[in-house]
């Protein structure tokens, strides 16, 4: 056998999956044309999850992060889901906070704050300096 042969060939694998696991890849598969059949979504859905796993995108364990979102935020984000923009909620937010640090939304966001704080410490200290006047019989 030649090591072309052994590259070439595919290891057929058995998994369990619901019903209503089975119907909502399906419908997803119908919506997404780049997917040909429910093994090449399963096939590409795994390794994206591994790939995402190994960039630390993504928790291995069950150790999320809550974010409160707006009741019409919430719908317009499962719209993009439904309508198979994103595989789920999670992967939109993770979309939305890569893009953030990719075009310095983040950074900026910090910037200001660091700026809010320096301005809220600078104001404190001017207040402090009034009191401390006003304790010594000055102003």
């Amino acid at each position: 056998m030649r090591s072309g042969d052994l590259e070439s060939k595919d290891t057929k694998l058995v998994i369990r999956i619901s019903q209503a696991d089975i119907e909502e890849i399906d419908e997803f598969i119908e919506r997404n044309p780049r997917f040909s059949n429910r093994s090449e979504f399963i096939r590409h859905a795994t390794m994206d999850y591994i790939a995402r796993s190994r960039a630390g995108i993504i928790e291995p364990q069950n150790n999320g992060i809550n974010v409160k979102i707006d009741r019409a935020f919430q719908r317009a984000i499962q719209k993009l889901v439904s309508e198979g923009l994103f595989s789920s909620v999670d992967d939109f937010i993770t979309a939305v906070l890569q893009e953030s640090l990719k075009t310095g939304l983040v950074r900026r966001m910090i910037q200001d704050k660091q700026e809010q704080y320096r301005s809220l410490l600078g104001q404190l200290g001017k207040d402090l300096d009034t009191d401390s006047e006003l304790e010594h019989g000055g102003g």
